[in-house]
C-alpha cells in the first residue's frame, strides 16, 4: 500500500459553495474520497483540506509546523501532494499571479529541504475566473491563474518536484468560478485516479 497526504484548501476539503446554506459536500461527492473508493487498497489517502488556506509562508515558524507535520504524516515513503495558490489569488483586489509565485518558490525550497523532492507532488489548482464572461475580476483571475499554473511547473522542474496542472482538465466549477462543481468533483477524482496510477 502506497499513502498519499493531500494537502490544500476548501476545494480539497470539499466546501459546497451553496447560496442558500454554504457547508460541506457529503463524502460521496468529494474528490478525495471518491478517489480513495476508486483506489481501494492500493493506497492509503489521507486529507487536510482546509478552507482559505494559502501557501504557508514559511519565513514564518509559526507558517513552518502545519508543513512539517504533513512532512512528517507522509513518511519516509509517503507522497506529500501540495493543490494550494487560489486564495493566494482570489482574495487580491487586483489578480496578480506573482504574489502566489514567490510563495510557492519559497515553500518549495522549504519542503526539500525536508524530504526528497520526487515524493513532492505539485497539484497546480483549476484554473478560476471565466475567459468567456465579460466581468473584469472573473477575466483576470482567469488569465492570472494560468500563469501561476505554468511559474508552478517551471518551479517544480527546478526543485525537481512531481506536478500535474489541473487547469487542463476542464474541471466544472459550481456558480463562484473558484468552488468545483459536484460534477468538477467526479472528474477531479478521476484524473487523479489517473495521475496516481501513473505514479
Amino acid at each position: 500500500m502506497r499513502k498519499i497526504v493531500f494537502f490544500g484548501d476548501s476545494n480539497t476539503y470539499g466546501y459546497e459553495p451553496s447560496e442558500v446554506m454554504p457547508g460541506r459536500y457529503p463524502a460521496e461527492v468529494r474528490w478525495v474520497d471518491r478517489l480513495a473508493g476508486q483506489l481501494g487498497e492500493e493506497w492509503q489517502i489521507i486529507s487536510n483540506g482546509l478552507n482559505g488556506r494559502r501557501i504557508p509562508d514559511v519565513r514564518y515558524t509559526y507558517q513552518q509546523e502545519p508543513v512539517l507535520r504533513m512532512i512528517k504524516e507522509a513518511g519516509e515513503t509517503g507522497i506529500l501532494a501540495v493543490m494550494l495558490g487560489t486564495n493566494d489569488l482570489v482574495p487580491a483586489y487586483t489578480a496578480d499571479a506573482e504574489v502566489p509565485i514567490a510563495r510557492m518558490n519559497r515553500f518549495l525550497a522549504f519542503v526539500t529541504e525536508h524530504m526528497e523532492p520526487e515524493r513532492l507532488l505539485i497539484i497546480a489548482p483549476v484554473y478560476i475566473g471565466a475567459s468567456n464572461i465579460n466581468i473584469p475580476i472573473l477575466s483576470d483571475w482567469y488569465k492570472e491563474s494560468i500563469r501561476m499554473n505554468e511559474s508552478f511547473r517551471t518551479l517544480s522542474t527546478k526543485y525537481g518536484n512531481r506536478f500535474v496542472d489541473a487547469g487542463k482538465w476542464g474541471i466544472e466549477l459550481a456558480y463562484d468560478y473558484v468552488h468545483l462543481s459536484p460534477l468538477g468533483h467526479r472528474q477531479f477524482a478521476e484524473h487523479m485516479e489517473t495521475v496516481l496510477r501513473g505514479l
